[in-house]
């Protein structure tokens, strides 16, 4: 029998994974993929893709209040630039970029990508 996991823990690795890799939601329906886990540690509780996509959801929303938050230190304007492009296995990226001037009136620049 496997060792006892954190169920929270466990979720949130599968969303992350969901979203870095491009996963369909139900990945988690797959036979396959339940018996592998299933395997690894019968523990884990493996939710429905309905379950999940509310999980994608939540993260992006949690990481999206992080950014407003962050956002919201900078009493001054924000210029947010971006750029989108393809690789040639044709992965698509998006790059945002945040430039500001601080309270030190030192330019900024934040940059963050998405795959």
């Amino acid at each position: 029998m496997g060792h006892k996991i954190n169920q929270k823990i466990h979720r949130k690795s599968l969303v992350r994974a969901i979203i870095k890799h491009g996963l369909p939601y139900n990945f988690v329906e797959y036979e396959k993929s339940r018996e592998w886990i299933k395997y690894i540690n019968p523990n884990v509780d493996m939710k429905c893709r309905n379950t999940n996509f509310l999980n994608v959801e939540k993260e992006y929303m949690e990481e999206m209040d992080k950014v407003k938050q962050n956002m919201s230190r900078f009493p001054y304007r924000i210029c947010l630039t971006f750029d989108v492009w393809t690789i040639i296995t044709f992965e698509g990226y998006i790059c945002l970029t945040a430039h500001f001037v601080d309270n030190n009136w030192k330019f900024t620049r934040f940059l963050t990508f998405v795959e």
